[in-house]
């Protein structure tokens, strides 16, 4: 056989095993995001129940206890999935990861509108923070993105469960997302909503972010 045939045909076959392995990678990694939100829906569900349950027997202070613990135990799992969904996502070369990354989305959504109602009815102590963020950033937001990102971190870090931060996309169509984005003039990213009240535009500093909470 020609020796040019024969490192043709070899280089095809690397290159088509290597091809193989890599969507055998990506779509195992993919399939483990994938069952570990579905699993995370499953608890949407408990605690969309749980707000449904207490709505039914009123505000007494333990159940009022559980349900705002519960939302809490919610929202961390649901934070580990985020890590992971990110990881997946800086490797992840053939798959779509964008139905994922909406349920992520929904998911801490319903975890921002349970927090905002168990404050109402149970006189909780704390601020909700919602950050809106591009997920495709265009020129120069990449960079403020990354700055406001760290400067929510450090707040969350020192104020712990007196606020409940939530990152929420503003460029993936989620129509839930995009009323809160009309009601509140939401117009730029990042922008960051204080208690449903205060809407800061652009970057801010974390003594700003100290004083637009009681923590």
């Amino acid at each position: 056989m020609n020796i040019f045939l024969k490192t043709a045909l070899i280089t095809f076959f690397v290159f088509s095993l290597g091809i193989a392995i890599g969507l055998w990678i990506d779509l195992s990694r993919s399939q483990s995001v994938d069952d570990a939100l579905q699993g995370t829906s499953i608890e949407l569900l408990d605690i969309t129940a749980l707000e449904q349950l207490y709505d039914t027997v009123g505000n007494s202070t333990e159940f009022c206890d559980a349900a705002i613990r519960s939302n809490l135990e919610f929202n961390a799992r649901i934070y580990e999935e985020g890590k992971q969904l990110d990881r997946e996502e800086s490797v992840a070369k053939l798959s779509d990861l964008t139905l994922r990354q909406k349920r992520y989305a929904l998911l801490q959504m319903q975890f921002w509108l349970n927090a905002i109602k168990l404050k109402q009815r149970c006189d909780a102590d704390y601020d909700t923070v919602a950050y809106f963020y591009a997920k495709t950033p265009q020129s120069g937001q990449k960079t403020t993105q990354a700055v406001q990102s760290e400067v929510l971190s450090a707040l969350k870090n020192e104020c712990g469960n007196r606020i409940m931060l939530v990152p929420l996309p503003l460029d993936m169509s989620i129509a839930s997302i995009d009323a809160v984005k009309a009601q509140f003039s939401i117009n730029s990213a990042p922008s960051t909503l204080v208690n449903e009240k205060t809407l800061l535009e652009g970057v801010q500093t974390l003594e700003k972010m100290r004083s637009s909470v009681t923590c």
